[in-house]
């Protein structure tokens, strides 16, 4: 090992191991300015690379942003002489930022890096030999991100700040992006750069008081420093803290989701409501994500978190809620099945009016229902077989029907008729009401106003005498279904009677 390599900062060298770097097939990509920072680490990766047995390929990447007019040519001419130098290879791109920031409205300053970004994001795709992505980003950034948080009122996810590594997103493929120097103050950089001999260049736009980033860095940290010298340390200590924090949270948010989501799109209602309200709001959140395809591009904010947790601790009981999300998708709760769930149609489930006091039956338990009847849901287990044959031993009657259990959503519930065009399922290939089903199956009138209907969060599934909604049907599954069997006892002693007396 090299002499010089000695003199790398240890905290470089572990955290660029615990990353699982270097390796001889690495190809890192450095983000290169001309600056110190990046100068510095470009300098660090191929003092490193020299000094392994199997050298790892390193090249760096720069963007003349079109801003700074001589200058940023300066730096170019710096960057190509600094790698031609140590024979590192260069791709320059030269762009016009201005331009660019007045056709999209953003800020330059938003606009350079949105379009960094994406020129180094079509680079990397057309290099597939790249393994990494590294930029020079350093404690005193971390400081002032976080401050730069605080200040526009971020939540606590937002003041862990810079993570050392995070998957960088391209058009066709995904690599680690990883920061090195994350904690190196600007000092110690400085005191690298002049150890090793390494010039550099200076922006004179980080001078300026133009920039939000600037702003902070020039007088507010300054002036906070004056009341507390130790403030940048402070800042770093907060944001590991809740970064610590938020890996907990992350955890825990997995755990739940794994255990409790039903067909990545049901969450049941009574779980949710046990939950602490710092962790729900991160279960709701991490929900969502799963649910939008482009989540990203339609972040949720803290009104709509607000809204959805109000719905689920609302204490009324009158049929399902519904919440506005972006992107046209919905959050939708359903007491009565204990779930709630998010679509992007509006009345996409529960369509039936609100019933009070329906059945929730239990599997393998025999329920007298509110007309007499009884049902059981039988999930062939011994204990679920016992209670059928002894059934079958009291009532000689019945009907009995299997569905797909895989395709229900939510809980079952049992429930009145509504009489009414709501109470209408899809089964046989259409859709029907259930007046209509009970008449083409010339189910008896005597039992018409009072049968049951088998429900979930989608609607009826289920309509005694006249068959189950197509997709619970399990001849139409693709696999192998888990079955449930629904049998239906009909109390024939009071149909008799209401035979007898001519209803």
């Amino acid at each position: 090992m090299t002499e010089s390599l000695h003199m790398l900062p240890a905290t470089v060298l572990e955290d660029l191991q615990a990353c699982g770097l270097p390796t001889s097939q690495s190809h890192l990509l450095v983000a290169f300015s001309g600056g110190a920072d990046s100068t510095a680490l470009l300098h660090m990766m191929k003092t490193l690379s020299d000094a392994q047995k199997t050298p790892f390929a390193v090249s760096a990447f720069h963007v003349d942003h079109g801003i700074r007019g001589d200058e940023a040519k300066r730096d170019a001419l710096f960057c190509a002489d600094f790698c031609k130098k140590h024979a590192i290879p260069l791709t320059s791109k030269a762009v016009d930022i201005p331009k660019l920031a007045k056709e999209s409205g953003r800020s330059l300053e938003e606009e350079a890096r949105l379009t960094r970004y994406r020129l180094l994001s079509a680079h990397i795709d057309a290099h597939p030999e790249i393994t990494h992505l590294l930029t020079a980003h350093h404690a005193d950034d971390q400081a002032e991100t976080v401050l730069f948080r605080m200040l526009r009122g971020t939540s606590p996810k937002g003041l862990c700040g810079i993570p050392i590594m995070r998957q960088f997103q391209t058009e066709k493929r995904e690599i680690p992006l990883i920061r090195p120097l994350l904690r190196l103050k600007k000092e110690q950089i400085l005191s690298y750069c002049e150890n090793h001999g390494i010039s550099y260049v200076i922006d004179s736009t980080n001078l300026t008081e133009d920039a939000s980033r600037n702003l902070i860095r020039n007088v507010l940290l300054p002036s906070a420093k004056q009341i507390n010298p130790a403030f940048s340390d402070a800042l770093i200590r907060l944001s590991a803290s809740a970064a610590a924090d938020e890996a907990f949270f992350r955890e825990a948010t997995s755990s739940f989701l794994q255990a409790n989501l039903v067909n990545d799109q049901i969450l049941p209602l009574s779980k949710l409501r046990e939950l602490h309200t710092a962790l729900l709001s991160r279960v709701l959140a991490a929900f969502y994500a799963r649910v939008v395809p482009n989540y990203h591009d339609l972040q949720l904010t803290s009104a709509h978190l607000n809204a959805m947790m109000h719905l689920l601790s609302s204490d009324s009981s009158a049929g399902q809620r519904t919440h506005c999300l972006p992107g046209e998708y919905y959050f939708h709760v359903f007491p009565f099945e204990d779930c709630c769930m998010i679509t992007s149609v509006c009345n996409a489930v529960c369509k039936a009016s609100p019933v009070s006091d329906p059945i929730l039956p239990k599997i393998g338990v025999p329920q007298r229902l509110y007309n007499g009847d009884i049902c059981l849901l039988h999930d062939f287990s011994e204990e679920s077989e016992k209670k059928l044959i002894d059934l079958k031993n009291i009532y000689k009657l019945f009907i009995s029907t299997h569905i797909n259990f895989d395709k229900l959503i939510g809980s079952i519930f049992i429930r009145h008729r509504t009489d009414n065009e709501n109470d209408r399922y899809f089964c046989g290939g259409h859709t029907k009401t259930v007046k209509d089903a009970l008449s083409e199956h010339k189910v008896p009138i005597m039992k018409r106003s009072d049968i049951p209907l088998f429900c979930d969060a989608s609607g009826i599934f289920y309509v005694p005498y006249c068959g189950i909604r197509d997709d619970v049907n399990p001849r139409f599954s693709e696999k192998t279904p888990n079955i449930l069997g629904i049998y239906y006892f009909p109390d024939n002693e009071r149909n008799d009677k209401s035979h007898e007396s001519g209803c």
